[in-house]
């Protein structure tokens, strides 16, 4: 791990990020495809991708973004470097929880930029 990438800098914007998406109860509902489309193309993303990254379920009409418990963490082949901000934020979240402080830490340094944008993510939301 670079000296750098202390595990409690991670710590405490993710526990944020936690307490935010328990707050949110309509998150893992789900909603009509035209709907998530139409949102994902204001972000200049389409559904599809989504799905492909692991962050949404769509089936049948229907999608569904997947919670950070039901987001599998990333492998080296997943070429997580690449990821959104979002879905690296995400599995920092994850990583924290079931693997503690470390692994957290671990997950940052191998995000390359992307864990750099995710962690300052974690810290805009936690200010809010």
């Amino acid at each position: 791990m670079p000296e750098h990438k202390k595990p409690t800098e991670v710590v405490l914007p993710i526990e944020a990020i936690n307490r935010a998406s328990s707050r949110d109860q309509h998150a893992d509902e789900e909603g009509r495809y035209g709907d998530a489309d139409t949102l994902s193309k204001a972000k200049n993303v389409s559904v599809k991708r989504l799905a492909n990254l692991g962050m949404v379920q769509s089936q049948g009409g229907k999608v569904r973004l997947l919670r950070a418990d039901k987001l599998a963490l990333p492998t080296p082949d997943d070429n997580p470097s690449q990821a959104p901000a979002w879905l690296a934020c995400h599995w920092l979240v994850r990583a924290l929880d079931t693997g503690g402080e470390q692994a957290a830490a671990s997950l940052l340094a191998c995000l390359g930029a992307v864990g750099d944008a995710a962690r300052e993510l974690a810290y805009r939301l936690y200010a809010v």
